[in-house]
C-alpha cells in the first residue's frame, strides 16, 4: 500500500463508520429474514430466508471490499506525490475520478487518482489500479479468474447472465472480451503481484524525498 495508518487511528476515524455502515446492513437484513419467518408458510421460508441472507452476505462484503479498496490510496491530495516516476517517465498528480470495479462481492465505485504524463501523447495512469490488480476490463485478479473459468465451460451470453445473477454485475459483451483478453495475455495474479511491488517502489522514494 502507498499509505499506512497507525491502528489507533483507525479505530477512532476509519473504523468507526465501516461498522455503523455494516450494522445498519446487518440489522435491516436481519429484519427482513425474520419478516419471511413469521409471515410466509413454512415450505417456502427457507427457500426466502437463504436468498436473503446470500443477499445480506454479498451486501456486507461489498461494503467492505470498498472500504479496503478507499484506503489503498491517500485520501488528501497532499499525503499523494505530486508527481512519480514509472516506465521511465514523469507523470503529475490530477484530481480523483470514479470507476466502477466488478469484485466477487458485486460492483464497487472506486475513486482512483490519476497521474497524467509531462510527456505529450502518453496514457495516463492510475497508481490504484496497479496496486488492486485491476486489468483493462475493470475487474481485480480474483474476479478475472472467476469470469475465465466461467468463459472456458459457458458461453459468452451464460457467462454474462451468471455475472448478473451470482455477482450483480451487468457486463456487455466488449466488457466481458476485455477481460478474457487480459487473461489470455498473461495477467495473472502473480503479475498483478508484480506490479504491485514495482508501484511501491516508485511512490515511496517520491514520498521520502518530499519529508526530507
Amino acid at each position: 500500500m502507498v499509505h499506512t495508518t497507525p491502528t489507533k487511528v483507525l479505530l477512532t476515524t476509519t473504523v468507526r463508520p465501516l461498522v455503523v455502515q455494516l450494522s445498519g446492513a446487518l440489522a435491516q437484513g436481519v429484519r427482513r429474514i425474520d419478516q419471511s419467518l413469521r409471515e410466509e408458510p413454512p415450505p417456502q421460508q427457507m427457500a426466502t430466508c437463504e436468498r436473503a441472507l446470500s443477499a445480506l452476505l454479498r451486501e456486507v462484503g461489498r461494503r467492505l471490499m470498498a472500504w479496503v479498496v478507499h484506503h489503498v490510496e491517500p485520501e488528501h491530495p497532499a499525503e499523494a506525490p505530486p508527481r512519480v516516476h514509472f516506465a521511465g517517465r514523469a507523470s503529475r498528480r490530477r484530481a480523483k475520478h470514479r470507476r466502477a470495479v466488478a469484485t466477487l462481492c458485486g460492483p464497487v465505485d472506486v475513486w482512483r487518482r490519476r497521474y497524467e504524463p509531462l510527456e505529450r501523447g502518453v496514457q495516463a495512469m492510475h497508481p490504484l489500479a496497479l496496486q488492486v490488480g485491476v486489468d483493462a476490463g475493470g475487474a481485480p485478479p480474483a474476479f478475472a479468474e472467476r469470469v475465465g473459468q466461467w468463459a472456458a465451460d459457458h458461453t459468452q451470453r451464460h457467462v454474462l447472465a451468471m455475472l448478473a445473477s451470482d455477482h450483480d454485475i451487468h457486463w456487455s459483451c466488449p466488457s466481458l472480451r476485455k477481460v478474457l483478453a487480459s487473461l489470455s495475455a498473461g495477467m495473472a495474479p502473480h503479475r498483478h503481484l508484480a506490479q504491485v511491488e514495482h508501484v511501491v517502489h516508485w511512490v515511496e522514494p517520491a514520498r521520502a524525498s518530499k519529508g526530507r
